[in-house]
């Protein structure tokens, strides 16, 4: 399959008409239907324009190598919040978690362990009260957290207690500096 079908294969995909997809890269129809058909080659140009306009694997494109589209940030956050059921306020919230560095990363999860443990005290069922009836209150932060695997969680806790005793030290010295030591 030669570069000219697998332009088709994408336009049939992203179901759109040759004009549509022309229009999206600022062509004529004429343009793509003469690609399509071998009559004129695809430009440097074009190939380009393709792959920013419609989120395409370049290598695909050009050599069938590759899944067809990118996987940019913004899609997978895109298809998790889809996934989960996830409003914008969650969405914005990955995508400044993805920004974070590292210890930024670090201190959201040592945020959510010491929210979840204080909630937990804080909201645990008398002990006539089924668990299930628990699960009832909880915030769909805690939930989806619960539906991970006992490594992910694992790891999720020591990222949290590393980067709890990181801050700790961190906020000391800072203490320490301001009072003049």
């Amino acid at each position: 399959m030669g570069v000219k079908e697998r332009l088709k294969e994408l336009r049939e995909t992203k179901k759109m008409s040759q004009a549509s997809f022309a229009a999206k890269l600022g062509l004529q129809q004429k343009a793509i239907s003469q690609i399509e058909l071998g009559i004129n080659n695809i430009t440097e140009q074009n190939i380009i324009a393709i792959c920013c306009v419609f989120d395409v694997n370049e290598n695909w494109l050009r050599n069938g190598i590759g899944e067809m589209f990118v996987q940019t940030k913004e899609k997978v956050i895109e298809e998790v919040a889809e996934h989960f059921g996830l409003g914008d306020k969650s969405r914005e919230l990955m995508k400044m978690f993805l920004e974070f560095d590292e210890w930024q990363r670090e201190a959201v999860f040592n945020f959510i362990d010491e929210f979840t443990a204080k909630w937990q005290a804080k909201h645990k069922p008398p002990d006539n009260q089924n668990a299930q009836d628990n699960d009832s209150d909880e915030t769909e932060v805690l939930k989806k957290y619960r539906l991970l695997d006992e490594q992910s969680k694992e790891k999720i806790k020591n990222d949290i207690d590393y980067e709890y005793e990181r801050t700790k030290t961190f906020g000391e010295e800072s203490s320490d500096e301001a009072i003049g030591s």
